[in-house]
C-alpha cells in the first residue's frame, strides 16, 4: 500500500501454440457486484460467446442457482453465497466478485 491507496487485479493470459502463431488472451477486469440476503440477483458474463459455464471460487455453485445464456440467476441469496464468481465462454472468462449483505431494510 502506498499513499495512492491500494488496488487489486485478475489477470489470465492463454499461450496457445497452433501453427506456430500465438495467441493471447487477456480477461476483462473482474467487476464487483452487492446483494442483500432473501433477494434475487442475476450476474451477466462480460464476454461475448454461444457457450456459457459458471462457477463460484473453486466450490459447487449455489443450490438455487439457475444459468441461461451468459447470466447466472441466484435466489433467496445467502452470506455463504458470498465470493467469485467465474464465468467461462469461447471468448474468455469473467470474474464476479459478489458481495452479500444482511437483509435490506425498507
Amino acid at each position: 500500500m502506498n499513499n495512492g491507496g491500494n488496488a487489486e487485479s485478475v489477470a489470465e493470459v492463454i499461450v496457445s501454440n497452433s501453427g506456430g502463431a500465438s495467441s493471447i488472451q487477456v480477461p476483462r477486469p473482474r467487476r464487483e457486484e452487492k446483494g442483500f440476503a432473501g433477494s434475487t440477483i442475476e450476474l451477466r458474463c462480460g464476454v461475448g460467446g454461444t457457450q456459457y459455464s459458471w462457477r463460484k471460487d473453486d466450490e459447487e455453485l449455489p443450490r438455487s442457482s439457475i444459468i441461461f445464456g451468459p447470466t447466472l440467476t441466484l435466489l433467496n441469496l445467502q452470506l455463504a453465497d458470498a465470493g467469485r464468481y467465474i464465468c467461462e465462454s469461447e471468448d474468455g472468462n469473467d470474474y464476479i466478485d459478489l458481495s452479500v449483505e444482511g437483509k435490506h431494510s425498507s
